[in-house]
């Protein structure tokens, strides 16, 4: 069974199987099988930096931000990025967010993009 997958390159399958609710670029014969470029939603965000603080001990910066009032932890575990330095959301509520590792010294960073479906197959 392949089901709800992506595929952009050629797909044949050789012995045969179910193929089901896909986004196949050239199509392709089954249930929910759609033919074209996934419809992907591109939630990434920029933020700047208010001010920051690095905890050694727990080894996370915390930081005040640009944005209102973003719902807690609604950015757990998403990947930021700012210049070279990557690393991942430990937590945030309001305007706060916390990154493990040290961010300090920094005045944006950019929350990178899930890549998640638009909408079911």
């Amino acid at each position: 069974v392949i089901n709800r997958n992506l595929i952009w390159g050629k797909f044949t399958l050789e012995p045969a199987a179910e193929v089901t609710n896909n986004v196949i670029r050239d199509g392709y014969e089954g249930e929910g099988n759609k033919k074209g470029a996934p419809d992907l939603i591109d939630d990434r965000i920029l933020f700047r930096v208010l001010s920051a603080s690095m905890d050694r001990k727990e080894y996370s910066t915390s930081m005040l931000v640009t944005s209102g009032n973003l719902v807690t932890n609604e950015l757990g575990s998403r990947v930021v990025k700012s210049g070279e330095r990557w690393g991942i959301i430990k937590s945030n509520t309001g305007n706060e967010i916390c990154i493990w590792g040290d961010f300090s010294g920094i005045s944006s960073f950019e929350v990178l993009p899930t890549y998640q479906l638009r909408s079911n197959p």
